[in-house]
């Protein structure tokens, strides 16, 4: 009888610190505003991101405000480089390079 009360409980919290870590990995709202906005980005390379400890959180507003200003040439490969030939590509590449 004590084991048919428990079993609910344990479920419960199983999925609520299930619900947490999914939440902390795999930044969905995030996700969510880029679709919304118009930024094509899955929910791998934000899990992956995360992963590489590269801030989604600072990236994806940026490549948000990129695509409402039109700015085609700055894409997510670009942005989570952290060297001066990034910069130099974003600013200096004609208009035919794109990323996929």
């Amino acid at each position: 009888m004590e084991t048919s009360l428990y079993l609910p409980i344990v479920l419960i919290v199983g999925g609520i610190i299930f619900l947490i870590l999914f939440f902390h990995y795999v930044p969905f709202f995030l996700w969510l505003s880029a679709k919304v906005s118009g930024v094509n980005i899955s929910l791998i390379q934000l899990f992956l991101m995360r992963i590489r400890n590269v801030p989604p959180y600072i990236i994806v507003p940026g490549m948000i405000e990129a695509h409402e200003t039109v700015l085609d040439l700055v894409c997510r490969l670009l942005l989570e480089k952290k060297t001066k030939f990034a910069l130099f590509a974003i600013l200096y590449v004609e208009d035919h390079y794109y990323c996929q």
